[in-house]
């Protein structure tokens, strides 16, 4: 198992983000954990063969919801990244019913990643946040084999983040993106 260390490189968001985002956004659901990562009781993952019996819904890319609200957070590489975005434009297109994500992917801007440019020009990007590195918390990707006396189960990110808003007009009449609903989440990430 010592090979599989490299897992703190993929950072959950903090547990006071989750609640932000559930309270504010009404999301109830990641489309990227796994059981030992996950803070809602349903999921997608990478291995829905071992992790059905634990809330694995199965892949994000075979997940096909008509409606609801959604957190993304996919392991940082720019192909995935990509392949989200365009997943997620897909399925807001295909529903006419609240549905609505929240993708926090990591601020790669020089030059810029092919993922984040088409959430930026998404017909469906309804709000966007940028948090500075160093100023916001990620929950360690190993935090369910962390004990007290090792040290704390969030650290700082060293890179800055983005947060982007993706909702189809029922979802953006449900969980409107409002400048004071960024901000609690941003002072979530924060705390």
């Amino acid at each position: 198992f010592g090979t599989l260390e490299a897992i703190n490189l993929q950072g959950a968001l903090p547990i006071n983000a989750f609640r932000s985002l559930h309270r504010e956004f009404g999301v109830s659901f990641e489309c990227f954990a796994s059981p030992l990562n996950c803070f809602f009781p349903q999921y997608c993952s990478a291995f829905p063969d071992t992790d059905g019996s634990f809330g694995s819904r199965g892949s994000f890319f075979d997940f096909f919801p008509v409606e609801g609200s959604f957190e993304a957070n996919p392991p940082f590489q720019e192909e995935l990244i990509l392949a989200m975005a365009k997943h997620i434009d897909l399925l807001l297109q295909m529903s006419d019913r609240p549905l609505s994500f929240i993708v926090v992917i990591p601020e790669w801007r020089n030059p810029p990643t092919l993922g984040a440019l088409a959430m930026d020009e998404s017909r469906f990007n309804r709000g966007h946040a940028r948090l500075n590195a160093r100023q916001h918390m990620f929950r360690s990707g190993k935090q369910h084999i962390i004990l007290r006396e090792d040290g704390p189960t969030e650290f700082l990110a060293g890179h800055a983040t983005e947060v982007f808003i993706l909702q189809n007009d029922a979802g953006c009449a449900k969980w409107p993106s409002t400048d004071k609903k960024i901000q609690r989440f941003r002072d979530a990430f924060s705390s």
